[in-house]
């Protein structure tokens, strides 16, 4: 489980690279299905394997990775129709926003286990 779940992440981030590097040397192009789908399908395999490999070894997802999800899906249809640096903003707010929601939650849990 671990190996191929590891190679989900490897791959993910092999897709939100090029869709970064596609972002950056055309910030005002449109969007297309192929860049679409790197800048949200990267982080989505991202979040999904993670997703897959905590609920096998912790037996629990924590919430921040499904409304991640939830929230690349949505973002991905809504920014379709803007820029390249348009969608690779949203969906990197995205990978941000769990990320903060995680350290958050961590430091609610580590104040609540010191009382």
């Amino acid at each position: 489980m671990g190996t191929w779940t590891l190679t989900l992440i490897v791959l993910a981030l092999i897709g939100i690279a090029v869709g970064d590097e596609l972002a950056i040397a055309h910030p005002g192009d449109d969007a297309t299905l192929g860049f679409t789908i790197l800048a949200f399908g990267g982080p989505a395999l991202f979040l999904l394997a993670q997703v897959v490999f905590l609920g096998e070894t912790l037996g629990r997802v924590p919430r921040s990775r499904l409304e991640g999800l939830a929230a690349l899906t949505v973002l991905a249809l809504v920014t379709a129709p803007l820029t390249m640096i348009a969608g690779i903003a949203a969906s990197s707010a995205v990978l941000v926003a769990v990320a903060v929601a995680d350290t958050v939650r961590e430091g609610d849990q580590a104040s609540s286990r010191s009382r």
